[in-house]
């Protein structure tokens, strides 16, 4: 977003944790303004993490909510503390320049919005789903700390109507789907060599995600090896690794090491590549190696790796969930199948790796899709736009 906001007029700040020792962003147009890992404590990183888990299963369906106040949740503090240090940094920046909008990313960093109501305009991203069956207390957290909020995004039309349902305003509330980069769009991208093994492979799946308790891993992977018994010449590359939350905790360490162990354990270790992180810029030239993308969460707000590959004409499976199943046409664009069905996963992959002309008739579908509803340029407009109109009122 920060190159069609920059080419738009506007001067950006970015601030967030400092990961590594360089730089997160390679924009030279982009201020950035990096909180250190190392001048937080051990202690308040690890409630942190716990904090932000114990929400993040929630909001993805995957836990209940077991408590009757937000404050109860363990980390809250951890998580307001994190909140002030973001506060300060964002002050020390106002005494040098002047910020006219503030766009505040994610539910971790919503009690900022509690300290922020002096800057003229403020948009709030939720990344995660909102779905009927998010608890009262979590819903009313979110709706309070937003209350000083110009606008608030959800990123598909069903959770902004759960959201209107829990309180939030209609005038208030925005439906807009996360973009891909402009290193796709703009062929900027660096060549990638997945694999030898698999570049000798007539049939390469491919699944972009990261290893965490929504992912669908283990689904995959045990369709992956039944499909593999009956397809000598089909590889799965499995590219992600470690989360934000991986890096100040382990709370998120054994979801990688479980795929790993699983993929030994049905005696596929020569059909699985394992490719962990990778840059940005390399993604394009995974995707081009792709012949069918599968992505199998338990549940995910919008899966933007679907996005990627539609944009690539590639042919997709994912789950009957969340963003995916909006962002999918089932037997237009791909496949959705229903999560934890083994047999109907392995019929759908199967179906795309027995048929050419059904993968460029479902890749060609999907382009279509993602020029029509996720084209990057049209999504940079609107909120553009809404920035504006913020400006504006």
């Amino acid at each position: 977003m920060s190159h069609y906001l920059y080419h738009a007029g506007y001067n950006i700040h970015a601030l967030h944790f400092q990961i590594q020792q360089e730089s997160n962003s390679h924009l030279p147009f982009v201020k950035e303004h990096l909180i250190s890992m190392e001048s937080l404590e051990k202690p308040l990183l690890d409630e942190y993490a716990l904090f932000k888990e114990i929400i993040y299963k929630h909001l993805h369906g995957l836990v209940n909510f077991s408590y009757e106040h937000i404050e109860e949740v363990p980390g809250y503090s951890a998580c307001l503390s994190i909140a002030d240090r973001f506060k300060r940094e964002i002050d020390e920046i106002l005494v040098e320049e002047r910020i006219d909008i503030l766009h505040v990313h994610d539910y971790q960093l919503l009690p900022i919005l509690d300290k922020t109501n002096h800057i003229p305009c403020i948009i709030f991203s939720l990344h995660a789903p909102f779905l009927d069956t998010i608890h009262p207390v979590v819903s009313n957290w979110i709706l309070d700390l937003t209350y000083n909020a110009n606008k608030v995004i959800f990123s598909i039309p069903s959770y902004t109507s759960v959201a209107i349902d829990r309180g939030f305003s209609k005038l208030k509330v925005v439906t807009l789907p996360p973009l891909i980069g402009l290193s796709f769009t703009n062929k900027v991208t660096n060549e990638l060599d997945i694999n030898p093994a698999v570049q000798s492979t007539k049939i390469v799946i491919t699944c972009i995600q990261r290893f965490d308790s929504k992912s669908g891993h283990q689904q995959l992977i045990e369709a992956f090896a039944r499909i593999a018994k009956k397809v000598s010449d089909v590889h799965l590359v499995l590219v992600g690794g470690k989360s934000f939350t991986d890096t100040i905790s382990d709370i998120r360490r054994d979801y990688y090491l479980q795929a790993e162990q699983l993929v030994k354990d049905l005696e596929i270790e020569q059909k699985v590549t394992f490719l962990g992180n990778v840059d940005y810029t390399h993604l394009s030239s995974i995707y081009m190696q792709t012949d069918i993308f599968v992505m199998l969460s338990k549940m995910e707000c919008f899966g933007l790796a679907v996005t990627e590959a539609m944009f690539h004409s590639k042919p997709v499976v994912v789950t009957n969930v969340g963003g995916l199943a909006y962002q999918v046409r089932n037997n237009r664009t791909g496949y959705i199948v229903e999560l934890n069905d083994i047999n109907q996963t392995c019929t759908a992959i199967s179906r795309l790796v027995y048929s050419v002309k059904l993968r460029k008739k479902f890749g060609r579908a999907g382009r279509k899709r993602f020029n029509a509803f996720f084209d990057p340029t049209k999504i940079a407009d609107q909120q553009v736009k809404l920035y504006e109109t913020c400006l504006m009122d």
